[in-house]
């Protein structure tokens, strides 16, 4: 019999009758959407577990981006962004008329490079929206300084971070706004949202608005160009589901990370990128780099034999899209040939990715690994 597939991620779902205790209270309520009770109590739940002021829900993570190059005055600007990152963090930027450069990153944690970032900035540039990739944290302090000094707003994609935090503070806490997607096979999850944290509240008030077409509250004048961003009641309650689950999920995400590290251990062959001291992680993902593209397209190919599915995260590199001029980012583009996402989830047992190790180095080693 053909072994179940495993994918490279899996949604966490909660106990059903959990959500179905949410979903009695939306049907008393009668409200579906339009900020109601649900929205309010997550968001209100995701400060305090943040340390964040506000906590403000969209409808997804890229609109989160968006809404916050609106809030803080940027579209139509020249932003500075990673080059290695999902496509929603530079189509989001597009999509807002702002003109994209990038700035290559590091080999280490593959966040973006402050000196490279230094050098990318121009006389034009009013920001910085940097990804802290697979849940990495950026060299924040480095950005932070270099964005005071240029007089730069910042704006971090921290799409894959929650449980995050960096020297005793949340991710979240870091720049003049963070963004965190909530879909679904994301540590935290709401099926489809996304999360907009910042402490400015001038910034914070123009969202309210921007994400709902315009209108302050309801039944008000249109106070400008907004948009629907809102994110349901239907929604929230998943989210606050997951949120009830979030420790138990991040402990056996760490769990599963632990069993390939262990199984990866002292093997030259195999690189895993690593964060900076002083970072919590939340093992979103869990990525090495291998030799070269080739040993990739082998492995990729090995593993799928095995009903097994890793992701190439992130390919193409942003700075290669096809409808955009190429600008060259050796680092990056090194590393969109090398790296190779392994399935991770809280759904998988740490002798599952084990296994998944041991048939990765088998096919390294030009031999089968054992069965997971």
């Amino acid at each position: 019999m053909e072994p179940e597939p495993i994918h490279v991620t899996r949604t966490s779902l909660p106990v059903l009758e959990d959500y179905v205790d949410h979903l009695k209270d939306i049907w008393e309520s009668e409200r579906l959407t339009n900020h109601g009770g649900k929205v309010q109590e997550l968001e209100a739940s995701l400060a305090a577990a943040t340390g964040v002021k506000h906590a403000l829900c969209v409808a997804n993570g890229t609109i989160a981006l968006q809404l916050a190059v609106r809030a803080l005055h940027l579209e139509k600007t020249e932003i500075v962004a990673s080059p290695f990152s999902y496509i929603a963090s530079v189509s989001s930027l597009l999509w807002e008329d702002c003109q994209v450069t990038f700035a290559d990153i590091l080999p280490g944690d593959l966040t973006i490079d402050p000196m490279a970032l230094s050098k990318s900035i121009t006389d034009k540039t009013r920001a910085i929206i940097p990804t802290h990739v697979y849940g990495f944290p950026c060299e924040v302090d480095a950005i932070g300084e270099l964005a005071e000094s240029r007089n730069l707003r910042v704006i971090y994609d921290a799409s894959h971070c929650w449980g995050v935090r960096f020297k005793d503070k949340s991710i979240f806490q870091y720049g003049d706004i963070a963004t965190l997607s909530l879909h679904a096979t994301k540590p935290l999850q709401s099926g489809e949202g996304g999360v907009i944290f910042t402490d400015d509240d001038e910034a914070a008030d123009r969202i309210k608005w921007l994400r709902n077409f315009g209108h302050t509250a309801p039944d008000s004048e249109i106070c400008g160009l907004g948009i629907n961003g809102k994110l349901s009641e239907l929604h929230a309650a998943l989210g606050l589901c997951s949120l009830k689950m979030s420790g138990d999920l991040l402990q056996r995400r760490k769990d599963v990370a632990a069993a390939y590290d262990d199984a990866f251990s002292g093997n030259a062959g195999v690189i895993r990128p690593k964060p900076q001291e002083g970072t919590e992680r939340n093992f979103a993902y869990y990525s090495v780099l291998l030799e070269s593209g080739g040993k990739v397209e082998e492995v990729v190919a090995g593993l799928k034999r095995k009903n097994i599915f890793p992701r190439r995260y992130f390919r193409p590199g942003l700075n290669r899209l096809g409808f955009r001029e190429i600008q060259p980012m050796p680092v990056s583009e090194d590393t969109v040939e090398r790296v190779l996402c392994l399935p991770l989830s809280a759904e998988m047992k740490p002798e599952t990715a084990s296994g998944i190790a041991a048939e990765l180095l088998g096919i390294l080693e030009g031999k089968s690994g054992s069965s997971t």
